[in-house]
């Protein structure tokens, strides 16, 4: 029985303690990746980019940020392919906030019946 007694006392704290806070600590880290226009996400690499920047180990410059985001964002022939979210800093790199905040990521009736019209259009 005192195994059963355990198993239960262990269940409880997992539940009650460790994901709550767990959940409280991650979202924290999530939110200050966001302060300092990192993409958020807890993966090694992100983590220590947000270190470095935080202690000033890297010195990166906005006007920096701005042209490699022109260069990912922009096709071979050089158009701009996509657009920055009017909700976050426009040196952000474009994440699920920023994807979610644009209006011009999603696509409206009028343009989707004109989509479709040109796609059977072009099908053979």
């Amino acid at each position: 029985a005192g195994w059963l007694l355990s198993l239960v006392q262990s269940l409880f704290t997992s539940i009650f303690l460790w994901q709550p806070v767990t959940l409280y600590v991650t979202t924290w880290i999530k939110l200050w990746m966001y302060t300092w226009n990192i993409s958020m996400g807890l993966g090694p690499g992100k983590v220590c980019a947000l270190c470095k920047r935080c202690c000033g180990c890297v010195s990166v410059s906005l006007s920096d940020i701005t042209d490699e985001m022109k260069a990912e964002m922009s096709d071979d022939a050089g158009v701009e392919i996509m657009t920055l979210s009017p909700t976050s800093h426009y040196s952000r790199p474009l994440d699920l906030v920023g994807f979610l905040g644009n209006k011009k990521m999603f696509l409206t009736q009028k343009e989707m019946d004109q989509s479709l019209l040109a796609a059977e259009c072009a099908a053979p």
